[in-house]
């Protein structure tokens, strides 16, 4: 049995057996063993690219500043004051402020699609990254008929909370219509709390726009969540949708090599207008070919999540600057 599947198997059990904070806090210290090697790349790569933008140390040789710079001070007495380059500023970025919500979907369709266990290692993942790289703050939900928090922006981090966190989805939710609206309102109650956020940061001199890393199979109906999209693309708030496409116990060793499996391989009916008759008709159209999040990725693998995310953050902030907001 590899070291994976004992996880697996340990995490069985404790949502079997109910097990107490010490288990929890066991199996949340097997999980973070388990993805370290992934967490640290993360970690690096976001280092690069979510820059610093608060000021905390004081540098430099200024005539006015924050404090003496008291190596400056005799100089400054020997040179009969005219060397009165002795203050120190704030000048150089330091600390990271970005406030990002987590958000992993706990529905049936995910335990179906053989992905709980994936996404929970995904979710430690970034956690442990965003939490070594001292973002700024972090929030995580879960998705269900709604957007339920599990921490919030203001709930600082502890590895008590994280495997509370962990012992929260169970990917058994499955609500009459939950298809159709589960992902709108999560996008409809995500935006509010964004909208809150974001007047807090600007409230404090910040210009960052939070936004938002979703963890899902990727099917929903499509069409109810487009509006809530564009609500947020509006207000710049950027969804990062990670498509979480692990080849299920079902598919063959072959089928799982494919390139073009599991969700790339999913249709839907789409309305099109016949070129030569004009007449509007329904086709079959990849699934993926309206959907409704612009940044998404697929993620089949552990080990492409680091470079998969930090390259469509790249994206965004190139774009973000190339339009000059």
């Amino acid at each position: 049995m590899t070291e994976k599947q004992r996880l697996r198997a340990m995490m069985d059990e404790w949502r079997e057996d109910e097990l107490g904070v010490e288990q929890s806090l066991g199996l949340l210290n097997r999980f973070k063993s388990e993805t370290s090697q992934f967490s640290n790349s993360l970690c690096e790569q976001l280092r690069i690219v979510l820059e610093p933008q608060l000021s905390q140390q004081l540098q430099g040789d200024y005539r006015t500043g924050k404090r003496l710079n008291m190596k400056k001070v005799i100089s400054f007495l020997a040179s009969h004051y005219r060397n009165d380059k002795i203050w120190l500023r704030r000048t150089m970025p330091s600390k990271r402020d970005y406030k990002i919500l987590l958000a992993i979907d706990d529905s049936l369709s995910m335990n179906e699609q053989n992905l709980g266990f994936f996404s929970l290692e995904s979710l430690v993942t970034m956690v442990e990254a965003l939490n070594k790289l001292e973002v700024g703050s972090v929030a995580v939900a879960r998705i269900r008929s709604r957007m339920e928090m599990l921490l919030s922006f203001e709930d600082s981090y502890s590895n008590e909370k994280s495997a509370f966190i962990l012992s929260q989805f169970d990917f058994k939710h499955s609500e009459k219509n939950s298809h159709d609206t589960a992902m709108s309102n999560f996008v409809r109650d995500a935006n509010k709390l964004l909208d809150v956020q974001n007047s807090i940061s600007l409230s404090h001199g910040s210009t960052n726009c939070p936004f938002v890393i979703v963890l899902s199979d990727g099917r929903f109906n499509k069409n109810n969540v487009r509006k809530y999209v564009e609500e947020a693309a509006e207000k710049r708030y950027l969804y990062i949708f990670v498509i979480l496409d692990a080849p299920s116990q079902k598919e063959t060793k072959a089928q799982s090599t494919k390139s073009q499996g599991g969700i790339m391989a999913l249709r839907s009916a789409s309305k099109q207008i016949d070129a030569e008759t004009g007449r509007s008709e329904m086709r079959l159209v990849p699934y993926l070919k309206d959907f409704p999040f612009s940044y998404y990725i697929i993620v089949r693998d552990l080990h492409q999540l680091p470079n998969a995310l930090s390259q469509i953050l790249v994206q965004w902030f190139s774009t973000m600057s190339g339009s000059g907001q």
